[in-house]
Formats: C-alpha cells, structure tokens, sequence
C-alpha cells in the first residue's frame, strides 16, 4: 500500500493554494518524469535544476497550470479528471500516483491596481 504525501503550493504571496498528494510508489515517480519532459529534455532538466528537484520542477508546474486554469475553469480539479483531461498530464485523481485536492480560485481585486501616469505627474 502507498503511503501519500501532502504538498501545499502557494503560488504568490500565500495568496493563493493548490494542495496536491503524491504517493510513494516508484511508478510515480516515472509519471512525474513523463510530465515534466513533455516539453522536451531540455526545459526539463532546466526545471529540475531551479527548482531543485523532479517533485519540486513539477509540483510548481502544477502550480502554474492550476492558477491560469482557474482564470478560465470553474472546478479546476474536474478539469484535470474528466474527459480528456489536460495535456501534458495523467488525471489526477490518484490513479497515476498524483492527486489534485484542491485549487484556491485565483481572482483579482481593484485594491491590488497600481496606477500611474506615464508622464509621472499626478492626477
């Protein structure tokens, strides 16, 4: 039996949350290597060295996936689940090592808008 482990991404400034579980089996660590090189050995292995490890390059590709998903997907974590899933990506519903819990939807704020005249006088 696997034995899973919690990860919480925080993608800002712990504005927003995806919480993802990975389980222990050495066939997850093949997927984890399928995702990563999806985009060529390469970038890989440029991920792999800045983030500093294969779980660390592709837990912060999820990271990034989710939050732009979320600017356009209302349930997230059914995007990656159901139907043809996402490209590049198993589903992750724990079937392939890699659960995806849950996704904080990512959203904006007027309070969070600089505004600044390109002459820089003042209004």
């Amino acid at each position: 039996m696997a034995n899973w482990t919690r990860y919480i991404l925080e993608y800002g400034m712990g504005c927003h949350e995806v919480i993802v579980e990975l389980d222990d089996r050495p066939e997850t660590e093949a997927v984890l290597h399928e995702i990563n090189n999806f985009f060529g050995w390469a970038e890989a292995q440029r991920s792999i060295n800045r983030h500093g490890s294969l779980v660390k390059a592709v837990l912060a590709q999820l990271c990034v996936k989710c939050m732009t998903l979320s600017m356009r997907e209302f349930n997230v974590v059914a995007a990656f689940n159901e139907g043809h899933g996402q490209e590049g990506w198993p589903k992750l519903d724990g079937s392939e090592g890699i659960r995806l819990v849950s996704v904080e939807e990512f959203y904006f704020e007027e309070g969070d808008v600089n505004i600044r005249r390109e002459d820089g006088e003042d209004d």
